[in-house]
């Protein structure tokens, strides 16, 4: 194989078709060439980056797109990019060449073979076999020529180094980007440290100010706390003053009520001795109308038993006239004695009942004479002192509001300390609110002892009253013991001596009314006037304490407030 058979073999000959695709692989090679030496240049990269447009950067190429190969392969030109392929698409024209020339050699020998075996003789076909033959060898040439661009054009590729200037420039480019964004972020940072240290300075300025202005302010909240605390120390002074003097005024009129309850336990004790006395007294009297009614009985008997010896023995009347007289004359010595016995102890209860509802009388209205003065005294007393104690609180507690709303404005930005103040003032309030509490209970408990004394005297009258029922039925039954002996008046010569007895005995029954209806009056006159006067005046102090109280939890809550 000769070098000039090499170059015959691969110059196009006549053939139409080694013609068209020598033309089409030259001139695909030469337009590859030209495309990129023209277009492989920083000016056209520079232009692939901006998207064609210089003014307009939203288009543009950012170094965050992509690794620098996809930033490379994006700003490649279009015949950089038909550089890449080209060499395979004159491989494939080659290639497709050859493959017609063949396809087109093997019709025409089987044309030849189907002629020669319809007889068309074998010497033409042998002809046109070795005419075609002769021309098989070129039907190669499309192929070498393709393999043949494909190198040249990968060797000039290689030769060129378009893709590593390429390569190069976007480095460049992308460390031109990264050096321009440090020097942003250099920049940035700076000015956001600066930014910080101005803010610094303004808030050092700011805090100095405020610190003086905090020391001013403390120094005004101190004054004003000392002037709060002297107001405050002042005017629990003045409610420790009150206090002492409500203690000083309520102290005594406590023992007063204290010795007005042992006063009425005594005055109840000798109630109870004089109702046994009275109840012994009342015994005696039932034994001795006992002891009449029995006598009487006896002389009725006596009498009747007579008056049927009489009718009986009305023949021998003038047989015992000496006999009759003689017992006449005894029973009228008889009669005598109990008359006498009879008065002494009907006068004798009389007198000492008489005695002791005088005495109950005059103790029980003695006593409540002296309650009534004792307690209205108490109560002008407590009065007296409340009243002071309220104008005295009331004094202070306006004299610490004032204060207060003095100070409101300006201890705005200090309540922490204020608030403080407000909390033992609040503590002072309630130890004197529940000194009042105490001293109301104390008043309660007089008022319950007093009450106990009047259910005492309530229960002193229903023994009365109990003596009184009794005394009733005794009087009752003397009179009818004095019916039964009017009835027998009519048939008895004792006439004069029983109307003496009747006089007696309506004497006691009228005494005893006497007593029943003095009763009553007396324990309505105790519990209607003393005690209900009493149990008023004492019921105005405790309401003027309550109301003390709410005064004082009122100014509690406004010094809270403010």
């Amino acid at each position: 194989m000769k070098f000039e058979e090499i170059i015959a073999f691969l110059l196009p000959g006549n053939d139409p078709i080694q013609i068209v695709f020598g033309v089409s692989l030259l001139a695909l090679i030469c337009l590859t060439v030209v495309l990129v030496w023209v277009g492989a240049r920083p000016s056209s990269w520079e232009k692939k980056w901006n998207g064609g447009t210089h003014d307009d950067t939203s288009d543009d190429l950012d170094v965050e797109h992509g690794s620098i190969n996809d930033i490379s392969a994006a700003v490649a030109t279009t015949g950089e990019k038909m550089s890449d392929i080209m060499p395979g698409i004159l491989l494939i024209l080659g290639l497709l060449g050859t493959f017609l020339g063949l396809g087109i050699a093997l019709n025409k020998a089987s044309t030849i073979l189907v002629e020669a075996n319809a007889g068309g003789g074998m010497d033409s076909a042998m002809a046109n076999l070795m005419g075609m033959m002769e021309g098989l060898g070129t039907k190669f040439k499309t192929s070498t020529w393709g393999i043949c661009a494909f190198l040249l054009l990968k060797a000039w590729s290689a030769k060129n180094g378009y893709e590593e200037r390429r390569l190069r420039w976007c480095v460049g480019k992308m460390k031109t980007a990264f050096e321009t964004a440090r020097e942003e972020q250099k920049k940035e940072r700076e000015q956001a440290q600066q930014a910080v240290i101005d803010v610094l300075v303004r808030i050092d300025r700011s805090l100095l100010s405020q610190t003086e202005a905090n020391g001013e302010l403390f120094a005004q909240q101190l004054k004003l706390s000392e002037r709060g605390n002297a107001g405050i120390t002042s005017a629990l002074e003045a409610t420790r003053q009150a206090v002492e003097k409500l203690q000083e005024a309520v102290l005594p009129q406590i023992q007063t009520l204290n010795s007005i309850a042992l006063e009425a336990n005594k005055f109840q004790s000798e109630s109870t001795a004089l109702l046994h006395r009275h109840g012994e007294q009342n015994q005696r009297l039932l034994e001795d109308s006992q002891a009449t009614r029995n006598a009487l009985e006896q002389f009725v008997e006596a009498n009747t038993r007579n008056l049927g010896a009489i009718s009986q023995a009305a023949s021998q009347m003038a047989e015992a006239a000496g006999d009759v007289g003689q017992s006449a004359g005894q029973l009228q010595s008889a009669i005598n004695g109990f008359k006498v016995g009879v008065a002494d102890v009907l006068g004798s209860l009389k007198q000492d009942l008489g005695k002791t509802i005088e005495m109950m009388g005059e103790s029980f209205a003695t006593n409540m004479t002296g309650m009534a003065a004792t307690m209205t005294d108490a109560t002008k007393g407590i009065s007296t002192a409340v009243g002071d104690l309220s104008e005295n609180v009331g004094r202070t507690m306006e004299s610490v509001q004032q204060s207060n709303s003095e100070s409101v404005a300006i201890q705005k930005n200090a309540q922490a300390e204020f608030l403080v103040t407000s909390e033992t003032l609040n503590e002072n309030v309630e130890g004197m609110t529940n000194l009042v509490n105490a001293l109301c209970s104390d008043i309660k408990l007089g008022l319950k002892a007093v009450s106990n004394s009047g259910r005492h005297l309530s229960a002193v009258n229903a023994r009365y009253q109990d003596v009184t029922e009794k005394a009733a039925q005794s009087a009752q039954a003397i009179e009818e013991m004095v019916a039964v002996l009017k009835a027998m008046q009519l048939s008895s010569p004792l006439q004069p001596a029983m109307d003496t007895v009747t006089d007696r005995v309506e004497l006691i029954s009228q005494s005893l009314r006497q007593i029943n209806e003095q009763l009553p009056g007396l324990r309505a006159t105790a519990d209607d006037q003393r005690h209900l006067e009493l149990h008023s005046a004492l019921t105005q102090i405790v309401q003027q304490l309550a109301s003390l109280e709410a005064r004082a939890d009122q100014y509690n809550v406004l010094a809270l407030e403010a």
